[in-house]
């Protein structure tokens, strides 16, 4: 499964509206100090490849379609996406989407295959992310459900990384209870970063999530699906001159 509102570029995912929740407390950085820009970056295919393969392969073990199909079935995707954008619990999920499934499929082999899209996570692209907290404010903005983000932790911490090492903010939607491309979890994420649209970078690979920071003056930039980069990079900061 992929981007939470979860989908690699173009899909239509939005979340349905809900009421915007407190965010969690900041944390002890203080984000009005020399580095005035602020670099935002979405996580699943953006840090985090992902194998849209495998993730169909595992949908269709447990009788549901591939993932580009299950984003255009008006059953499915309601269900999927509350699911992966962290907004509902594991046992809803299971319940909403079993009869979908094949009879019988347990509620850890749909939660299993539900994680397949999770691949790979390039060591110089850490690297890179963590070489930027110098110079600009940087923060993960993900639509993500709970499960995700433990084992991209996990896979993390194998290579000698945690989310701290990269990052001075993390904004994850299964905590704030709210997905982009919801405007009002940007405004939450500005406010406490204490940033402007006009000094801010956005980096997401799913279009409308682009085109929705960009309605709020946000440099946001459309980029292919696990192609960030140094070079990519390079070229998103030159949007700061």
């Amino acid at each position: 499964m992929v981007k939470l509102q979860y989908s690699p570029s173009g899909y239509d995912t939005s979340p349905s509206p809900r009421k915007s929740h407190t965010i969690p407390p900041p944390s002890t950085f203080h984000m009005q100090d020399k580095r005035q820009k602020t670099i935002i970056l979405d996580l699943v295919g953006v840090v985090v490849n992902i194998n849209l393969e495998r993730d169909d392969k595992a949908l269709r073990a447990i009788g549901l379609p591939d993932f580009h199909s299950c984003m255009h079935n008006d059953s499915l995707r309601p269900i999927l996406l509350e699911y992966l954008n962290g907004l509902t619990s594991e046992e809803t999920f299971c319940k909403l989407i079993r009869p979908y499934c094949q009879p019988g499929t347990p509620d850890e082999d749909i939660l299993q295959a539900m994680d397949e899209h999770l691949d790979t996570i390039p060591e110089a692209r850490l690297r890179m992310i963590a070489g930027l907290k110098d110079r600009y404010n940087v923060c993960l903005l993900t639509n993500i459900y709970r499960r995700a983000w433990d084992i991209i932790v996990g896979r993390m911490a194998v290579m000698g990384f945690s989310p701290d090492d990269c990052f001075h903010r993390l904004f994850l939607s299964y905590e704030m209870q709210m997905a982009k491309p919801d405007h009002a979890i940007y405004e939450a994420v500005m406010s406490e970063m204490g940033s402007e649209p006009h000094n801010t970078i956005f980096i997401d690979d799913t279009l409308q999530n682009v085109l929705a920071a960009k309605e709020l003056g946000i440099k946001a930039i459309h980029i292919e699906m696990n192609t960030l980069d140094e070079s990519v990079m390079h070229d998103a900061v030159q949007s700061f001159a």
